[in-house]
């Protein structure tokens, strides 16, 4: 086992992730941003398949608002977390449109980005899958 941690939500894409690589995940981050129903789904999705789980509360996002490499601040402090507990992979579900090129989307949920990360983190022995 690849001793893993997920970036988990209230999402159902975090949840289809964390069932496909349950055997590799050992511990799920859930960031609450105020987002009351989103951390109590994020909390389920982790019961439901038995594991542990830290909420990392961010009271500076308001839940009204969007917020541009919000993704970012989140897989910075998955790395940290990472290289504090050992675990190798970070499991982030991200959602790519097929319409990326007319700027429908967030810059840090592209595959470049994910590439840019995992060449910097690959330094450290860890790696960001995203699916």
């Amino acid at each position: 086992m690849d001793s893993g941690l997920i970036l988990l939500s209230g999402g159902l894409d975090s949840k289809i992730l964390l069932s496909k690589y349950r055997e590799d995940i050992s511990h799920a981050l859930i960031f609450d941003c105020n987002q009351n129903n989103e951390t109590i789904r994020a909390i389920q999705h982790a019961n439901e398949y038995g594991i542990s789980f830290s909420i990392v509360k961010l009271p500076i996002f308001d839940s009204t608002k969007e917020y541009p490499m919000r993704n970012l601040i989140f897989l910075s402090y998955a790395v940290s977390e990472a290289l504090r507990t050992g675990a190798k992979r970070i499991y982030y579900a991200t959602h790519y449109p097929p319409d990326y090129d007319k700027g429908y989307y967030f810059e840090d949920c592209s595959p470049k980005f994910v590439q840019e990360m995992n060449n910097f983190i690959g330094n450290y022995g860890l790696r960001i899958e995203a699916p």
